[in-house]
């Protein structure tokens, strides 16, 4: 398999790939492949697809999700560096969910599942680095859970908010930006609210001059005010 730099670059913003040998990077990078989509709302995977890959995002953002008869249920959202498609590793034969390309320019590392443990299996600082990623991605749908059953919708959309300014942030002067390809349904959809509800929310704080908000981005004038 020729390995070009571009391919390499790609595989060097994975946390983990510095805990491989060459060798074992040899071997990764030849049982994956780069996804490069450039539309949104592409379907990466479907529910009830076999698990034979685990998924990596390098650029833009993936939202997984669960269809209802009524509405979409978004589960997670994911942006550089998050794994996904990763109950393969556990076990499980099919996919329980689907999983869409959010931004317009995303890419994605899909590896062989069998690659994947064989890693695991051999390499414990390789190993060590996915438990922690898996951890963190645990500890968030916790942290979600606990906002459901404690918060109500105002207080579950700025957490939202606050948290794409962790995941997703970019710095702008004394602001943060988010860049997104989210429609406001998509925010209701993962907030466990209604567009109306999100469109109410987002004006009030617009006409408070906490946020201001353009098509694709949302700018956080002050972060610790944003309630």
């Amino acid at each position: 398999m020729l390995i070009t730099a571009h391919f390499l670059t790609e595989f060097q913003s994975l946390r983990f790939f510095n805990a491989l040998s060459d060798e074992e990077k040899m071997y990764l990078m030849a049982n994956s492949r780069v996804i490069s989509d450039h539309g949104k709302s592409n379907l990466i995977y479907a529910k009830d697809t076999p698990c034979n890959y685990v998924y990596f995002v390098v650029e833009g953002s993936v939202k997984v999700s669960n269809p209802e008869e009524e509405r979409e249920h978004i589960s997670m959202i994911l942006h550089k560096g998050n794994i996904f498609g990763e109950c393969c590793l556990y076990g499980q034969e099919k996919t329980q969910f689907n999983a869409f390309t959010i931004e317009e320019k995303t890419r994605v590392i899909s590896i062989n599942v069998e690659c994947f443990k064989s890693l695991m299996r051999n390499n414990f600082e390789f190993n060590l680095k996915v438990i922690e990623m898996i951890g963190e991605k645990i500890k968030k749908s916790e942290e979600r859970l606990h906002n459901f059953a404690t918060k109500d919708a105002r207080q579950r959309i700025v957490e939202f908010l606050k948290e794409n300014v962790e995941n997703n942030g970019r710095k702008v002067g004394l602001e943060m930006l988010i860049k997104h390809g989210l429609t406001q349904q998509d925010i209701a959809n993962f907030t466990g609210t209604s567009r109306q509800t999100v469109t109410t929310v987002l004006n009030d704080l617009k006409s408070k001059n906490k946020i201001h908000l353009r098509r694709k981005s949302i700018l956080i004038r002050d972060l610790a005010a944003l309630v």
